[in-house]
């Protein structure tokens, strides 16, 4: 089984041993993100919340963090984590693609 590379993960943000951490974080912003479309905003809050814990730059997991905060009506930290998420976007080596969530377009909709 090949290792997998977010893109939205850098590399120095991860440690070298056990499973691969970037999969591992990927698969957890999909499950928040999952949990999000369900409305189960509390368990998302938390995973995302987790993620950028260890993860501090992961700005995906910041992005969706936002979304869950605008989703709850709380609109101040919402805008707090999409700008935070916006900024980490930019300063990314990593093209636009599909991986990479449309920050800018979540700010301009609170």
């Amino acid at each position: 089984m090949s290792a997998t590379y977010d893109p939205a993960i850098s590399p120095g943000s991860v440690a070298a041993s056990g499973p691969n951490p970037l999969r591992v974080a990927r698969e957890q912003l999909e499950h928040a993100e999952a949990l999000r479309q369900q409305r189960k905003f509390d368990r998302a809050e938390s995973i995302c919340t987790g993620l950028v814990r260890r993860h501090p730059d992961y700005f995906a997991a910041q992005h969706t963090l936002g979304l869950i905060y605008a989703d709850k009506g709380d609109y101040r930290r919402a805008l707090g984590c999409l700008s935070q998420a916006a900024l980490w976007a930019v300063r990314s080596t990593t093209p636009i693609s599909v991986s990479r969530p449309n920050t800018n377009a979540s700010i301009c909709q609170l």
